[in-house]
């Protein structure tokens, strides 16, 4: 591999993390932390999905990235209107940091 392809190589991955940020382009939905002992034994914190609709039950599409890159789960949540956050894991593991990006939302019941 030359200098220049590392480079290149590089580059993408940065990008790739850039824009899978932990964004939710649904303001109905976010992301929320907190403090849990097993996850802070690892520096990182218990990270959490919630609905903040008061009415809808969101249905929501949700990826797992390790160490920046996407594993082959997506996990599908149906958040109620009014429920505690719903816990997907610590964003720090023993293997090394993790994060949750939303792929879609999609808001049913009346």
């Amino acid at each position: 591999m030359t200098k220049n392809t590392g480079w290149v190589i590089a580059g993408c991955l940065l990008l790739t993390q850039l824009v899978h940020a932990d964004e939710i382009n649904d303001e109905r939905v976010k992301f929320v932390e907190s403090e849990r002992a097993d996850c802070a034994a690892n520096d990182g914190k218990l990270i959490a999905l919630e609905n903040v609709d008061p009415e809808k039950t969101m249905v929501v599409w949700v990826d797992r990235w390790l160490m920046g890159v996407q594993t082959t789960e997506q996990v599908k949540y149906e958040l109620l209107p009014k429920q505690e956050p719903t816990p997907l894991g610590c964003s720090m593991t023993k293997d090394g940091d993790q994060h949750w990006t939303v792929s879609s939302t999609e808001a049913v019941g009346p």
